[in-house]
């Protein structure tokens, strides 16, 4: 069963640590109205959250409606949104084109993490990011993101 709780060793942590500001980029495929997945939601609310803590948060996505902006703020985030063709296959291309243009500028606001929700698309997308010397984060969302050849059974 384990020790009692007041048995248990205490871990001592020096404190306070000083709150730093990180400067952070997120890619995702898509945002609101555009049809949500589990993936984009989560990229959302993160973004939102690491912002309400005080860090700088960008989020790139595809621009699949012509009336979204491609830059916005809010919530205390910047939404920048790259064109996209609504074509299925064309769509990655297109996407990868538009947000190189775009990362060839964004390049200079120095992110210190990059996280890339999903491997297949976003994780190709962030590849830009390590090229920049930035490291980055892919989330995997099931095993078959990491098994290609099987990866179409489960979209």
């Amino acid at each position: 069963m384990g020790l009692p709780l007041s048995a248990r060793p205490r871990i001592m942590l020096p404190g306070p640590f000083p709150r730093s500001r990180v400067n952070l980029a997120l890619l995702t495929s898509s945002l609101a109205p555009y049809p949500l997945g589990g993936a984009e939601r989560q990229a959302s609310e993160t973004a939102r959250r690491l912002a309400a803590r005080g860090h700088q948060v960008t989020v790139f996505a595809r621009r699949m409606l012509e009336s979204q902006p491609h830059d916005s703020h809010s919530d205390g985030v910047r939404w920048v949104q790259c064109d996209a063709s609504t074509l299925p296959v064309w769509s990655f291309f297109s996407h990868r084109r538009s947000f190189q243009k775009v990362w060839a500028t964004e390049r200079q606001n120095d992110y210190e993490v990059v996280l890339a929700y999903e491997l297949v698309i976003n994780g190709v997308l962030g590849l830009n990011a390590v090229r920049d010397g930035m490291p980055l984060v892919s989330w995997v969302r099931s095993e078959a993101d990491v098994r290609l050849s099987r990866s179409r059974k489960y979209r």
